[in-house]
């Protein structure tokens, strides 16, 4: 959270004063008109209000802003049409202002890509991916989060184009990025995003074999895993997990997983997305299409178990139709998300600490985050996003508080931070061996996880049927997952992750890190037991 001091002189030039344009005030004027829920008949009048301004006031940094946030938004109301206008500027806006090879201009090719292959343009997204492909080697970290997202969507084009090979390998590159990257895989939910994509691009690629559903299903409950141990499963993307686990289900035969699954989707898609939308009328299809199969089964209530023996997978139905969710929807997760952080931490925190303050107090959400003001995509998460809000406070009560609060604010979140560190930790306690240790010159050393309940047993005999000069050692495991070491000739790496590509094993990476993991136990709780000491005394001073 962070706290502010209003001011009763505010020095934002006015928007009819055509001689400036403030990108800030824009985006804070955006984001009102999403949050009160008027974007259907605010937000373009908006648009083109600032796109005006800005080039008026000859700052074509600021229209680019506006640009990329008005793609966002036709995209997301299906205007393809009308996007094409706007796609179009962005691009020759960003060459003329010289932006090749920096940030800005692979995030308006990632733009345009996007909303090209959204409007069916697939030549023009598949040649705009492959330029911010190009751009991202030289601009983004190769852990970058943005670069998974990148991959994630080229490979929904190459998908749709039965491309089904380099799709999936774009799929695993986006899972490497988001797994090395990622402080703990087991609550990421954009691990279990690009899983949903794998379990289902495998599905439409195996033609219905026993492999491919065992591995789909494999990818799917680990999807569904995570949003439970992030405790995401009320999130608008949930459903989409749901929607994959669904469709593996009916693939397999099994109506009644498939219905269930699919009753839970629609009730989430109705909640965060409405029942005017393609992405509902798709997965009620897809309901009825499973209710249908289900009664011919004989169980007529998707509540009962049957009590006969399940329907056989051999002759699998159809696969289902699977629609990525609409962009708009998703940023009311992220406002979501904040709102209800505010009301089960900050309301009470107030009143329990600063009920004197709290009365004075404003509370909001504000920045340049995209769930602010309502464009938020697999795209965005990589700023400004996550639980948080803001606190105004007046200027006398800065003056005495202020401080204080914001010290309080950066220590919770150093505290979280350290804690998501911790868990990531503990399940490699045991392991006596520094975390930066890769191997040797001719030896491997690769952590890794597969899900709970799998049998590293046979994995192992796997292993050794491959004529791989690997082992697989499992070091802890609990009811999600199975903590791993795999150990192996560098010159069988390759063969190795192919044996153990279809129970789901991860690679896990914790970049940063030497010593052993039991060591970095330990001076993480040191570092907690500062953190909490900081707090206290600075809830004492305010007290």
């Amino acid at each position: 959270m962070t706290a502010t001091t209003t001011t009763e002189d505010p020095t934002t030039p006015d928007a009819s004063d055509s001689s400036t344009f403030d990108v800030n005030e824009f985006l804070n004027r955006l984001d009102a008109v999403f949050a009160s829920h008027s974007a259907a008949t605010k937000a373009e009048p908006l648009l083109l209000d600032a796109m005006t301004d800005a080039e008026n006031a000859g700052d074509f940094a600021g229209l680019l802003t506006v640009l990329n946030e008005t793609m966002g938004f036709y995209r997301s109301q299906g205007r393809h049409q009308d996007n094409q206008w706007i796609i179009q500027r962005a691009i020759e806006l960003a060459l003329r202002l010289g932006l090749e090879g920096t940030e800005a201009w692979t995030t308006t090719l990632i733009n345009a890509a996007t909303s090209q292959r959204a409007a069916g343009n697939m030549e023009q997204a598949e040649d705009l991916y492959e330029q911010a492909l190009a751009s991202a080697r030289t601009t983004l970290a190769p852990t970058d989060r943005r670069l998974a997202a990148l991959h994630n969507n080229y490979s929904m084009l190459l998908s749709e184009t039965d491309r089904p090979a380099k799709a999936r390998a774009e799929l695993e590159e986006a899972l490497h990025i988001l797994e090395s990257s990622s402080p703990d895989p087991t609550h990421d939910v954009d691990i279990a995003s690009t899983c949903t994509n794998l379990a289902l691009l495998t599905l439409q690629n195996g033609s219905g074999g026993e492999q491919a559903l065992s591995e789909a299903r494999t990818l799917a409950d680990r999807a569904l895993a995570i949003y439970r141990d992030a405790h995401a499963e009320h999130s608008a993307h949930f459903a989409s997990a749901l929607a994959g686990a669904a469709q593996v289900s009916f693939a397999a035969g099994d109506a009644v997983a498939a219905v269930r699954d699919y009753e839970r989707a629609l009730a989430i898609i109705a909640e965060c997305y409405g029942e005017h939308t393609e992405y509902y009328a798709v997965t009620a299809q897809n309901l009825a299409e499973a209710r249908a199969a289900l009664a011919a089964q004989g169980t007529p209530d998707s509540t009962r178990t049957p009590e006969g023996p399940q329907p056989s997978p051999a002759q699998p139905s159809a696969p289902h139709r699977h629609v990525e969710p609409a962009a708009h929807p998703a940023q009311m997760s992220g406002l979501q998300l904040a709102r209800d952080y505010w009301l089960a931490y900050g309301k009470p925190m107030l009143a329990e600490r600063y009920a004197e303050f709290a009365p004075r107090i404003a509370v909001g959400l504000v920045g340049h985050g995209s769930e602010c003001y309502g464009f938020d995509d697999a795209l965005s998460h990589d700023h400004d996003f996550g639980p948080r809000f803001c606190m105004w406070l007046t200027a006398s009560d800065y003056a005495r508080i202020g401080e204080q609060l914001q010290a309080i604010a950066r220590l919770q979140n150093e505290e979280s931070r350290l804690l998501a560190r911790q868990s990531s930790l503990l399940p490699w306690k045991s392991l006596d061996m520094p975390l930066e240790l890769e191997g040797t010159a001719n030896v491997l050393f690769r952590l890794g996880v597969c899900p709970g309940g799998a049998d590293t047993g046979a994995i192992k005999t796997e292993l050794a049927a491959a004529d791989t000069a690997a082992e697989l050692y499992e070091l802890s495991a609990d009811k999600q997952q199975n903590y791993c070491l795999l150990i192996c000739h560098r010159a069988d790496e390759a063969a190795a992750m192919e044996v153990l590509r279809p129970h789901a094993f991860s690679v896990v990476s914790f970049q940063g890190l030497t010593g052993t993991a039991a060591e970095n136990l330990q001076t993480l709780e040191r570092q907690l037991e500062e953190n909490r000491t900081e707090q206290a005394q600075a809830a004492e001073a305010i007290a």
